[in-house]
């Protein structure tokens, strides 16, 4: 299943029409599907993203799926010279302005299209450090919440440069058929990428097999994780095996390790994500 949201209506519009989306429901967000797609409508601004995020994928709890896949799409600035107007960027960092926090995709899928990092901010305006190549209001919401209910390499953004942001200047309105033009001028492009990650997915295995679980396992009770630390374990974990092509078996040292103070597990459990990392 391929999950869709975008921030407004003019984004989705030539979507819902080319796939012969019909309209299901419109509280407590407007939601279009048919047998192989979702889409919904969040709204402006990092609440309503990670609202809309929960709503779609609340049922990939009951029957999650490794086809299942969520994307992003809609409009952006353009921070830098990177990016033209009418660019389609496959986001590979999305990076939360206010908060700081940084999530980095899992790309796996073979693609023609740019790359590139965005910045999401709280506020329209243009009185903020230029530290990525794009700017939204959505992208980070989005990003963080998909990604408790799916894999990262199942979490992708799409953007589409409607603008340039430069400082200290006024940012410009757009127009409903500007945006739609945009849209409509990569539809085909965006629907490319689509089949080629479900292609992908169809012949994906999962990325935790039954040893990568046991290891989880062993040392989250050996270590004594929380449950919290459990879970950043297991993503920075598939992260590790997804870059590596290998599971970290090093880790199979702290199997019988048992510390002393919960200080020293969260500094073990610190130094392990770490190395994950790396």
């Amino acid at each position: 299943m391929l999950y869709i949201i975008s921030a407004i209506d003019i984004e989705a519009r030539a979507i819902i029409k080319y796939l012969n989306l019909k309209k299901t429901t419109d509280r407590p967000f407007e939601t279009y599907q048919n047998e192989e797609v979702h889409l919904v409508i969040s709204g402006v601004g990092k609440i309503n993203a990670a609202g809309a995020t929960s709503y779609l994928l609340k049922d990939t709890l009951k029957s999650y799926t490794h086809n299942d896949y969520a994307i992003n799409i809609g409009i952006c600035g353009s921070l830098n010279n990177k990016f033209n107007v009418g660019d389609l960027v496959l986001v590979n960092k999305v990076v939360d302005y206010e908060r700081k926090r940084k999530y980095y995709t899992d790309i796996l899928v073979e693609h023609n299209l740019k790359e590139g990092s965005i910045q999401s901010i709280d506020t329209l305006h243009s009185n903020y450090e230029f530290e990525e190549d794009l700017v939204d209001m959505e992208s980070s919401a989005f990003f963080e919440i998909a990604s408790k209910f799916l894999s990262v390499h199942q979490v992708y953004v799409l953007k589409i440069v409607s603008d340039k942001v430069s400082k200290n200047q006024p940012l410009e309105r757009l127009t409903n058929k500007y945006i739609d033009e945009l849209i409509r001028g990569k539809l085909e492009e965006i629907l490319t990428f689509t089949k080629s990650v479900s292609s992908l997915l169809k012949q994906f295995q999962p990325l935790l097999q039954q040893q990568d679980e046991e290891i989880i396992k062993k040392i989250s009770i050996s270590l004594k994780l929380t449950f919290s630390q459990m879970k950043q374990f297991e993503k920075a974990y598939a992260y590790f095996k997804s870059n590596k092509k290998v599971s970290p078996l090093f880790l199979k040292e702290y199997f019988n390790y048992i510390p002393k103070s919960k200080k020293e597990r969260d500094a073990i459990f610190e130094d392990l994500k770490t190395k994950l990392y790396k």
